[in-house]
């Protein structure tokens, strides 16, 4: 452990070093994308293991907020880099307009005094949520070629396969990798989380029957699941590029690769999220026959499941979609409580009220198993409204440009983000999934990247010289 904390402290030290100065001489948002790619799928794991290593907290700290710093730096070199920014009219899609509405909407709400948690843990969780708008800003505003994109889609590919391949060691050797990086000292003598769950860590590491769920060198087995969805949708675009013809055998296998990970993180919401997924691509690119193909095997797979299927698997499916497995009646439970709060308070409570967010108090916390319903309880309806028609937009304008785009440059990203945004639905409808920092903060930038393109198809543009 302490040469793999060595090495990956090396990684961090030279990825850190090389995108602050390309930021600080180039202000081009792109280089911030590059950062987090690189940094954030092991940013909770390498937090366990630098404690685990240094059992210093003001080392923890500054790992905490290194990403922090080095988006303010990317903002600030932004604005030198673009002196005239403010000299041209504005042009804003409607998108826009909501992502702006909601982000005053969220800042509002910690000025005031609403609620009961003090300013300064609501200005930290406002830090939380600002991830959305700013990478959304960021995208919306990053010159970008396909020459430039096409080692960002190979990045987030590489970095899916190798953690396909840590997960596929944790369980063939049946051992957790956070179990040996010391993710439950961390989380008890950093956050004070006590140990939950049959193997000492938390329940997130196992299904309902005692079987163990892995989560590679992400935060969790949710986390890694949910961003397997992002790199199974750049793996296919890969695939299905005419730019790519070569590389077809290649690009088919990493699919069928990731494929893998779901079952061995065992999560039913994001494999539900990738058959979603999967429907949702055989529309856009008019594969109907897929469709069909799609239906008649999960047809037979659910007869196979129920009359030939150990009784075990039988149960576990029964369970979850009657709510009777302890999970999804966990999931009801906070969808209740939430619910109730909208209806008694449909103005909200107050920012840092409900979710699963380390600054939020468990004291105080409502509901935290819907990324709708949090908003909701906190902000109020107002705010559920619209991050709801933010997420609907988000697919159907990336929808909109995959389908009139004309080149391949236009084509990449509306795919990925119409593709994993809708199959992100589901895990948006039954976690905190904004808190799996890596695969929103990519689809948002890429979201924003995308609406350059919806804003041309309509002559739009986010500012123009007079």
């Amino acid at each position: 452990m302490t040469i793999l904390f060595i090495l990956t402290t090396l990684y961090l030290l030279s990825l850190t070093g090389i995108i602050f100065y390309k930021m600080a001489t180039t202000g081009d948002p792109t280089k911030a994308l590059y950062f987090m790619i690189g940094f954030l799928p092991i940013y909770g794991t390498y937090l366990a293991l630098a404690y685990q290593q240094t059992a210093s907290i003001i080392f923890i700290n500054f790992i905490k907020y290194v990403k922090e710093i080095m988006l303010l730096v990317m903002l600030i070199a932004y604005f030198l880099y673009k002196k005239d920014i403010f000299k041209h009219p504005f042009r804003l899609i409607f998108l826009d307009k909501l992502i702006l509405i909601f982000t005053l909407l969220c800042i509002v709400f910690t000025i005031l005094p609403i609620g009961p948690i003090d300013p300064f843990e609501k200005m930290v969780y406002l830090k939380n949520i600002l991830y959305f708008p700013l990478a959304y800003f960021l995208g919306r505003n990053s010159p970008l070629i396909f020459v430039q994109l096409r080692p960002l889609l190979y990045i987030i590919v590489s970095i899916g396969v190798l953690a396909s391949i840590v997960a596929i060691f944790e369980s063939a050797f049946d051992i957790h990798l956070h179990t040996l990086i010391g993710y439950s000292e961390y989380n008890f003598e950093v956050k004070n989380i006590k140990p939950t769950g049959n193997y000492g860590l938390t329940w997130t590491f196992e299904n309902g029957y005692q079987e163990k769920r892995f989560g590679s060198f992400f935060a969790d087995p949710l986390e890694l699941a949910a961003s397997m969805l992002l790199t199974f949708s750049t793996a296919l675009i890969l695939f299905l590029s005419s730019k790519f013809n070569n590389n077809k055998t290649l690009y088919f296998g990493l699919a069928l690769l990731i494929l893998l990970v779901f079952f061995i993180a065992s999560s039913r919401s994001a494999g539900l999220a990738l058959l979603l997924m999967v429907l949702f691509i055989a529309v856009l690119l008019r594969y109907y026959r897929l469709l069909i193909l799609i239906f008649t095997s999960v047809s037979g797979l659910l007869i196979y499941i129920f009359y030939f299927s150990s009784p075990d698997l039988q149960f576990y499916l029964i369970d979850t979609f009657t709510f009777q497995n302890s999970s999804s009646v966990g999931h009801l439970i906070e969808w209740l409580k939430a619910i109730e709060s909208i209806y008694e308070y449909p103005l909200g409570i107050g920012l840092g009220t409900s979710g699963n967010l380390d600054v939020v108090d468990l004291a105080n916390q409502i509901g935290g198993e819907n990324q709708f319903l949090i908003y909701g309880v906190q902000m109020g309806l107002i705010a559920l409204i619209l991050y709801l028609m933010i997420t609907l937009l988000a697919i159907t304008n990336s929808f909109h440009v995959y389908r009139n785009a004309v080149s391949t440059n236009e084509k990449v990203a509306p795919f990925i983000v119409s593709s994993v945004k809708f199959g992100l639905i589901l895990p948006l409808f039954t976690s905190n999934a904004e808190s799996y920092l890596f695969i929103f903060f990519v689809t948002w930038w890429l979201t924003g990247y995308t609406m350059q393109f919806y804003g041309k198809s309509r002559n739009i543009v986010w500012y123009e010289k007079g």
